[in-house]
C-alpha cells in the first residue's frame, strides 16, 4: 500500500481499510421536493455527513463527498457543522476532487422506487 494510502487508512471513519463499501440498501427512499425534479434521501444524506465529521474528527485535512443531485448535495451541507463547512467539498460530477485526500461517493438511489 502506497504510504499516503496508508496515513489515510489509518483514520475514521473506518481505520484500515483504504477502500470500503457501505451497503445502504433499503434503508430509505429516494424522493424530491414537490415541483422539483433533483433527487434526495435523508438516510445517505445523513451517513455521508457522519462519516466526512468522523474523518475530520480524527485528522484528515479535508474530504470530498461525490453526489450526483444537487438537492442531496444541499441535504448534506446542511447537516454538516458549521466549523466543517470548509474543511467538507461537495461536489456534483463532473466536478474536481483530486485536492481532497479522502473521497466518500453517495450512490443515493438504494431501492428501486421513487416516492413523491
Amino acid at each position: 500500500m502506497h504510504r499516503a494510502t496508508q496515513t489515510i487508512a489509518a483514520h475514521a471513519p473506518y481505520p484500515g481499510s483504504p477502500v470500503i463499501v457501505v451497503d445502504t440498501a433499503g434503508s430509505a427512499t429516494c424522493a424530491t421536493q414537490e415541483g422539483g425534479f433533483s433527487r434526495y434521501n435523508e438516510s445517505t444524506a445523513r451517513l455521508c455527513a457522519e462519516l466526512a465529521v468522523q474523518a475530520v474528527h480524527d485528522g484528515i485535512d479535508s474530504v470530498a463527498i461525490i453526489t450526483p443531485y444537487v438537492e442531496q448535495s444541499r441535504r448534506i451541507r446542511r447537516l454538516l457543522p458549521l466549523s466543517f463547512k470548509p474543511l467538507i467539498g461537495l461536489q456534483i460530477p463532473p466536478g474536481h476532487i483530486g485536492e481532497y485526500p479522502l473521497h466518500i461517493v453517495d450512490q443515493l438511489d438504494t431501492v428501486s422506487r421513487l416516492v413523491r
